[in-house]
């Protein structure tokens, strides 16, 4: 699965709740945008982590697990996996910010230093710090 620079979609794990969700308000929105986008989707290792933690109240157990051994299978999506280099640059902004996880910041660093231009996310200090990017 190869796609061109700046076509690619990276969905944090906000974006996989609300895909999976039907609970959520952004579940619509999150299900067409990744249907279109299938075959440019990426994500990080550190958003599967998080996902992996995500309270089974907001989704069935079962979903999640299916959708992460997906997405490590590269059968929906590609995973990033974050460089050492990358996680000293975003321990840098986490060090700096109040209100942000240490998973968006690597976020935030793989959007730029990989020229990753689409973002679906419904974290809104990733929104905020991703004005250059198409918010989908």
């Amino acid at each position: 699965m190869t796609t061109e620079v700046g076509t690619q979609l990276f969905v944090d794990a906000s974006g996989w709740v609300a895909y999976l969700s039907r609970e959520d308000p952004n579940h619509q929105k999150a299900v067409n945008v990744i249907r279109q986008s299938r075959g440019a989707i990426v994500t990080s290792d550190k958003e599967l982590i998080k996902l992996s933690y995500v309270d089974y109240c907001q989704v069935e157990e079962a979903l999640l697990s299916k959708l992460i051994w997906a997405l490590w299978d590269n059968q929906l999506g590609k995973v990033i996996r974050v460089t050492e280099d990358e996680e000293l640059d975003a321990w840098s902004i986490y060090e700096l910010e109040d209100e942000s996880s240490f998973t968006e910041c690597s976020s935030l660093v793989l959007l730029n230093k990989r020229h990753i231009q689409n973002l679906l996310s419904f974290s809104s200090w990733l929104r905020n710090r991703s004005s250059h990017l198409r918010l989908i």
